[in-house]
């Protein structure tokens, strides 16, 4: 679900909420309490479950249904009021009059009755709402990881290297690394996918042993990992760099008592001020094909 849809929905269900209450010439609380459980039920019945962005429109997305649950809140919190109202009128009333026709016990009573339903209600609502937003949290979450890599996916580089390229204030604080694992057909050819997913996992964990928690990684390709760094210059992201080569280098997987050894090779650029997602990534490219092309296991930088 992209931005639009998700705003889309969002707004369709609360101007349905507040043309439901302008409509009703009285607001009987379990009749919008009704209605607003209709409403929860549909959107859990929506297919949500398509990419959108995680960083951005998760926070618009569940600020929107809070709008929902304080709107939901308001009105019910408006209806108890009037209740109340309507009640200690009648009590007045009933209080100075002289006929015993109205049993005003009974009738405060009925009163009561409503306030407690109104108040369990609304905390039914307000909880099936929070259920909603944690729920499309989750399905965001999943959407936007790899799930064997558990780093993030394709899908959410591109719109991740525009934003960063747009906040860029020093050029040369920014770099992408593109890191790629050398002769990586020949490991799936010699030992099966299965193998070779498993030194994909472990690639991705030396990559999130080294890199600092404000580091992105991406899985770009079957092989291709892109690495996004903040603030450093030019001589650290190469420092990084050997650190991420070493490491790779000097670590073995064990197969059927057989060790597995493996290199990567890594093209880096630094990321300049409102540059498209294409160039930056075209240019990481370039710097990895001379790193390739030198003898793998090493790395390029291509401004």
């Amino acid at each position: 679900m992209n931005k639009d849809s998700a705003k889309a929905l969002v707004t369709d269900v609360y101007n349905e909420t507040i043309s439901h209450i302008d409509n009703s010439t009285t607001i009987k609380p379990e009749v919008l309490i009704d209605y607003l459980h209709d409403i929860a039920k549909k959107i859990l019945e929506t297919n949500l479950d398509l990419p959108y962005d995680f960083h951005s429109q998760q926070v618009t997305f569940e600020d929107e249904y809070k709008e929902i649950a304080q709107e939901s809140i308001d009105e019910f919190a408006n209806s108890n009021q009037r209740i109340s109202k309507a009640s200690d009128n009648e009590n007045t009333i009933y209080g100075e009059s002289k006929t015993e026709l109205i049993n005003t016990t009974a009738f405060n009573e009925q009163f009561e009755k409503a306030h407690s339903v109104l108040d369990t209600e609304v905390q039914r609502a307000n909880d099936k709402i929070s259920e909603l937003v944690n729920k499309v949290i989750e399905l965001e979450t999943k959407s936007n990881l790899d799930p064997l890599t558990r780093v993030f996916n394709r899908r959410t580089l591109q719109s991740y290297l525009e934003k960063a390229s747009s906040h860029v204030k020093d050029e040369n604080n920014m770099h992408l690394m593109m890191l790629d694992i050398d002769d990586f057909k020949l490991v799936n050819d010699k030992y099966g996918h299965v193998i070779g997913d498993k030194v994909l996992v472990f690639i991705s964990n030396v990559l999130k042993k080294i890199l600092r928690d404000g580091d992105k990684i991406f899985r770009y390709g079957g092989e291709e990992f892109i690495i996004i760094l903040n603030r450093i210059d030019k001589d650290t992201c190469e420092k990084i760099s050997q650190r991420i080569l070493a490491t790779v280098d000097t670590n073995k997987l064990l197969y059927k008592e057989e060790s597995i050894h493996v290199t990567v090779s890594i093209g880096a650029t630094v990321i300049q001020k409102d540059e498209t997602a294409e160039d930056i990534i075209d240019r990481a490219d370039q710097a990895l094909y001379e790193a390739k092309k030198d003898g793998k296991n090493r790395i390029k930088v291509k401004i």
